[in-house]
């Protein structure tokens, strides 16, 4: 619920549970259980369960369009830099080993570019060349963050 209406900060969420997870309940970590749920994430995710579809459906339509808006800027401005496209999430992993930026190409994209991506090594050592964009945004700004990283490189 959080994710997909952006409402982290409202503090609520939801699991569904089958019977083998239910089962395993006691196992979830105490502070996940003691905590709970603030009044405003429950009215919040009543609201949103009872009329955010329309919302959210064009939301995740524009994710669809992003993420091939994405692939197309990727092959012609960047051709290098390798990215799958993820089947349901606004964070795209790009792979820029190929471009010889190092470790960190976020780290050299923000400096030269201006375009604050999140640094792969962040997430481990496998994320060493890699950088992550977020694509939850308008088709203008990713055109523009892409445009830049581009120029970043000339």
């Amino acid at each position: 619920m959080s994710k997909a209406w952006n409402v982290p900060g409202l503090k609520s969420a939801v699991v569904v549970a089958g019977p083998d997870l239910r089962a395993q309940c006691h196992k979830l970590p105490d502070d996940v259980l003691r905590w709970g749920s603030g009044h405003l994430g429950g009215v919040a995710a009543v609201a949103a369960y009872r009329e955010g579809g329309p919302w959210l459906d064009r939301i995740l339509a524009r994710l669809d369009e992003n993420r091939r808006l994405l692939a197309d800027l990727l092959a012609a401005h960047l051709p290098d830099v390798r990215y799958v496209q993820p089947d349901a999430s606004f964070l795209a992993w790009l792979d820029c080993r190929a471009l010889g930026l190092g470790d960190d190409p976020a780290q050299a994209f923000l400096e030269r570019g201006r375009v604050l991506l999140s640094p792969g090594p962040t997430f481990g050592t496998q994320g060493r060349g890699f950088a992550r964009l977020n694509i939850g945004t308008s088709p203008a700004l990713l055109e523009d963050a892409v445009t830049r990283m581009a120029a970043a490189l000339r």
